[in-house]
């Protein structure tokens, strides 16, 4: 009984170890790994594929009560409008001091001014409106950046 109790723990700690990944959350787990190999593998977090473009010392054209920006932007693919993955900014000319529209820039209890923004295939509209349906006043020409992820 007494050789039995001796010779057990040489026979355990003789088990071979076997090395590998023991994350299963990792692309190459192990399920026979005893012990860790220090070699696991992680998927990469997908990036997003950025597409940023600037149009500068835009003018805006007098669209019936409204004045309006139209820029081609071959970019603006089917996939990028399903996915709304597309922002635009207005900034001064020559500065980069840029604001995201579409927004509401003045606003009393009766009567605002609003930049608006349409997208549709290859195109951005930007629209300079006021509540009262009235021609705004002309605004000053700006710079136009386009913002695309995936």
């Amino acid at each position: 009984m007494l050789l039995i109790a001796f010779v057990s723990p040489v026979f355990y700690s003789c088990k071979k170890k076997i090395y590998g990944c023991t994350d299963p959350n990792a692309l190459n787990y192990s399920e026979v790994a005893t012990e860790d190999g220090k070699d696991c593998v992680y998927k990469e977090a997908e990036k997003d594929e950025v597409y940023s473009s600037r149009v500068n010392n835009v003018a805006w054209t007098l669209v019936g009560n409204e004045w309006k920006i139209i820029l081609n932007w071959s970019e603006i693919t089917q996939e990028v409008l399903n996915k709304g993955a597309i922002q635009t900014f207005l900034g001064d000319v020559g500065y980069d001091n840029w604001s995201p529209v579409p927004a509401t820039f003045y606003q009393s209890s009766t009567y605002s001014t609003s930049i608006l923004v349409n997208y549709s295939l290859n195109n951005v509209e930007i629209i300079w409106v006021d509540s009262d349906l009235t021609p705004p006043l002309t605004p000053p020409n700006v710079d136009v950046k386009v913002v695309i992820s995936l």
